[in-house]
C-alpha cells in the first residue's frame, strides 16, 4: 500500500514539474471522465511482485499504469486516417486500457499481451465490460507472454508501447517486429508513450513521423515504418 501511495506521489509531483499544474488536471479530469464512459477499471498501479509471470521476475518489466487517456487520444489523432485501417497490437497491456480504446475508437482488431498472468484476466474482463457498455462487438485477443520472445502476427500494423520494459528486452522486441515485416512486408506503426528508447527505433531504419510534447516533456513519439526503405 505504502509502495502504491508513493508511486501515486511521484506520478503527481513529476507530472506538475513537466507539464505545469493545468495540465495534469486537465489529464486527472479525462482520465475519469474516459473510464466512466468506458464503464471499466485500469486506473490503480498494479506491481509485479506475487504476480505469475510468463518470465522469471526482474527488474526488466515495469510495473503496470494506464497509459494517459488524453495522451492517447491525440497521438490516435496524429495517425494516417481512417483508424479502421490499423490492427493494434499492445506490448505491456495491463488492464486492458488501450486495447479499449483502440476499439472504441474504431480500430479494427486489438490484440494485447501483458506477463502477469492477473492482468491478462483483468484486461479480458475490461474488454467484456466495455462491449456490453457501449452495445459493441469487437475482435480481440488477450496473451499471457513474454514480450521478447513473442512471434508478431503477420496482421499487426500497429504496435503500442507505453514503456512497458527496459532497453534489452525493447531490442527483443525490435527484433521481432522486423522478423514479422521480413516475413511479411508491410507499412508498420509504432505508437511510443514515454519514449524512453527512441534511438531502438531510429537504428533500425523506423522514420520520426510525430512527436507530442507538452511543456518540456516528451509525451510520445509515433514511428512509421515503410517496405523498400
Amino acid at each position: 500500500m505504502l509502495k502504491k501511495a508513493l508511486q501515486y506521489l511521484s506520478y503527481f509531483s513529476q507530472s506538475i514539474i513537466n507539464r505545469g499544474f493545468v495540465f495534469t488536471f486537465r489529464l486527472l479530469y479525462y482520465e475519469y471522465t474516459t473510464e466512466r464512459k468506458l464503464g471499466i477499471s485500469s486506473l490503480q498501479i498494479e506491481n509485479l511482485e506475487n504476480k505469475t509471470l510468463a518470465a522469471g521476475y526482474d527488474e526488466a518489466f515495469h510495473h503496470y499504469q494506464g497509459a494517459s487517456y488524453y495522451i492517447i487520444d491525440q497521438l490516435f489523432e496524429a495517425l494516417p486516417a481512417p483508424l479502421q485501417q490499423y490492427q493494434l497490437l499492445d506490448m505491456g497491456c495491463g488492464k486492458g486500457r488501450i486495447l479499449v480504446y483502440a476499439l472504441y475508437k474504431g480500430m479494427a482488431g486489438a490484440e494485447g499481451l501483458d506477463v502477469a498472468q492477473e492482468l491478462c484476466e483483468i484486461a479480458e474482463k475490461n474488454l467484456q465490460l466495455a462491449e456490453k457498455r457501449l452495445q459493441q462487438s469487437w475482435r480481440y485477443k488477450v496473451y499471457f507472454a513474454d514480450a521478447g520472445m513473442f512471434n508478431i502476427p503477420a496482421t499487426t500494423n500497429l504496435l503500442f508501447l507505453f514503456n512497458p520494459f527496459n532497453e534489452a528486452v525493447m531490442l527483443k522486441v525490435r527484433q521481432q517486429v522486423l522478423d514479422s515485416l521480413a516475413r511479411d512486408p508491410r507499412a508498420f506503426w509504432v505508437v511510443y508513450v514515454n519514449p524512453v528508447y527512441p534511438m531502438v527505433w531510429l537504428q533500425a531504419g523506423f522514420e520520426l513521423y510525430h512527436e507530442l510534447s507538452s511543456h518540456r516533456y516528451i509525451e510520445g513519439i509515433i514511428f512509421r515504418f515503410r517496405p523498400g526503405t
